[in-house]
């Protein structure tokens, strides 16, 4: 739900994802999966720079696509309401 009804409160996180004991059980699950801090910053030496992909690249076979045609809307986007209706 986007937005809410009035009087409620959104809640983002429960359970172990709790702002209160996030930061502990995320810890102690990195210790139990034996996962290495990944929050310390790298050196230039470390990051490998990449080709970027072209959005036209097929993802299937990598062949190039051509754009046969472009789909244009047939009316504008519908606007908000005027009046609140109670």
């Amino acid at each position: 739900m986007h937005v809410l009804p009035r009087g409620f409160h959104r809640i983002r996180h429960y359970g172990w994802m709790a702002n209160t004991h996030r930061v502990d059980k995320l810890v102690r699950a990195r210790d139990l999966l034996a996962v290495e801090n990944d929050d310390a910053p790298r050196d230039a030496s470390e990051v490998q720079e990449t080709e970027p992909v072209s959005p036209w690249t097929c993802p299937s076979c990598a062949a190039p696509m051509i754009v046969i045609g472009v789909l244009e809307s047939s009316h504008a986007p519908r606007g908000p309401p005027l009046e609140r209706v109670p």
